[in-house]
């Protein structure tokens, strides 16, 4: 079980040292972009709306919102190609 937690761990750390402002992620079936980080913390706006005028910010026409460091263990980065 502490190899789990470990690699658990480690996943966590590795997504918050890969994500900055602009970074876009899924968590769950929503699609995020991260507006601030904090020292533990991603703040993020959901972007799966059409209106691109919500994204204009900040301050965003959407709600931010505070992934923590446990939230960073279910998210998936958005690796864009050349």
């Amino acid at each position: 079980m502490d190899s789990l937690l470990q690699e658990m761990s480690d996943w966590r750390d590795e997504m918050y040292a890969s994500i900055s402002i602009g970074t876009e992620f899924y968590s769950g079936d929503r699609k995020w972009r991260c507006t601030d980080k904090g020292t533990r913390t991603i703040i993020a706006i959901n972007i799966d709306n059409d209106d691109q005028s919500l994204y204009n910010g900040p301050p965003y026409a959407v709600a931010e919102i505070v992934f923590d460091e446990y939230d960073l263990e279910g998210i998936e980065r958005i690796v864009l190609k050349d």
